[in-house]
């Protein structure tokens, strides 16, 4: 299973610029971090309140992740 700084470190080494500062990198990965956080986070507090079974809270991320392949292309194809 692949972990967050796996992730990190790909996404490092393929979108952030060799020519970024320190100062750019710590606050990317500040970011990069706080938005699996914030996912993670808002996705385990709703599912534990509302007591989901889980066909919907797998509805629920398969949700999620068609949004994030969609920005993914929005992003490839200079959109977003």
């Amino acid at each position: 299973m692949r972990k967050l700084a796996d992730e990190w470190a790909d996404y490092e080494t393929s979108i952030l610029s060799a020519h970024a500062g320190e100062t750019q990198r710590i606050e990317q990965r500040r970011a990069f971090y706080a938005g699996a956080h914030s996912m993670l986070a808002g996705i385990f507090d709703v599912a534990s309140e509302s007591g989901e079974n889980n066909d919907i809270g797998a509805t629920r991320l398969e949700s999620l992740y068609q949004e994030c392949r969609v920005f993914v292309l929005d992003v490839a194809a200079g959109r977003a």
